[in-house]
């Protein structure tokens, strides 16, 4: 598969996102703000523990599927995630 798909934002759901779009062979450009999320992810870091993921990251990073950077261009598709905190009554405020 050679399309090119954007995550931008590689907290919670943006990682998993992009893991698994580059899993499933899609050509996929991690973007993200936050200079340490970039280089946690060249070294196949998540940002948050998440059972298998970070081995996912490493394969997907060996076979080029996965890009990381902090500048987009050429994609044809966008994923944006965005954070979302818990109130005290655990609701989520947006």
């Amino acid at each position: 598969m050679n399309t090119k798909v954007a995550v931008i934002g590689l907290w919670h759901q943006g990682i998993v996102v992009a893991a698994c779009l580059a899993d499933w062979g899609y050509d996929v450009l991690g973007a993200d703000t936050n200079n340490a999320t970039i280089e946690n992810l060249n070294k196949a870091k998540a940002p948050l523990f998440e059972p298998g993921l970070d081995d996912l990251l490493s394969k997907c990073l060996s076979s080029g599927n996965l890009n990381r950077r902090r500048k987009i261009s050429g994609q044809k598709a966008f994923c944006v995630n965005m954070a979302t905190t818990a109130g005290s009554r655990r609701k989520v405020i947006s």
